[in-house]
């Protein structure tokens, strides 16, 4: 699987074991990488949430809503106007590449 670069930035302190800015939990990274895995379409709740969590977990939107604001303080340039982590509203999330 090849991660996009906002994916790449999360795995500084993975991969050199050096801080690069912004560190993302365990959680974090596999919802960043389900959603790398098809950048730039949307994913749906239940998938993203079944991917992630476990099926038992595919009706708990809340969940969700917190990881991606917890993504977006920590990898988006300005959090409150997100351009790579946009919500599809009912829908589910799209991880966008950076400069799309």
């Amino acid at each position: 699987m090849r991660l996009n670069p906002i994916a790449q930035r999360s795995t500084c302190n993975r991969s050199s074991g050096s801080s690069c800015g912004s560190s993302v939990t365990p959680t974090e990274y596999r919802l960043l990488a389900e959603l790398a895995r098809q950048a730039g379409k949307v994913r749906l709740h239940a998938e993203l949430l079944r991917a992630v969590w476990g099926p038992a977990y595919e009706h708990e939107v809340a969940y969700l809503r917190v990881y991606v604001g917890q993504l977006r303080q920590k990898l988006e340039p300005e959090p409150p106007r997100p351009r790579w982590f946009l919500t599809e509203p009912g829908v589910g999330y799209r991880l966008m590449e950076p400069g799309a």
